[in-house]
């Protein structure tokens, strides 16, 4: 939020500030999950929820682009975290476990005439 007093003037820079004095956190851990609201206008999906500071959620609710998200949406966000979590691991320890050793044929043949002497 700007620092320049005569900003907090304006409705939009009010609006922030008091929305970002009344928002809390849905599950205490400092993350405020806000959900997009469609917008035919700007192509804005609806439905999308994010995890957000208190400034960025602000800014979003009173721009009209978000508003603070549902618990069922906040539950379904995270289980979806964790499933892509769990994804991301599985397809690392994939990744890790597969190595691919490629050698030319002129290294193979130094390597044999190194052997033999």
């Amino acid at each position: 939020m700007s620092t320049n007093p005569s900003a907090l003037a304006t409705p939009y820079w009010q609006d922030q500030a008091k929305i970002a004095a009344e928002i809390t956190p849905q599950r205490g851990d400092g993350v405020f999950h806000i959900t997009s609201v469609a917008n035919s206008r700007t192509g804005m999906a609806g439905g999308v929820t994010v995890g957000a500071n208190r400034r960025i959620a602000a800014c979003c609710i009173a721009g009209g682009t978000h508003r603070m998200a549902t618990d069922a949406e906040v539950d379904e966000e995270l289980r979806l975290q964790r499933q892509r979590g769990e994804m991301c691991a599985v397809m690392s320890e994939k990744l890790q476990r597969k190595s691919v050793l490629l050698v030319d044929r002129a290294s193979l043949r130094r390597l044999g005439e190194a052997e033999e002497q």
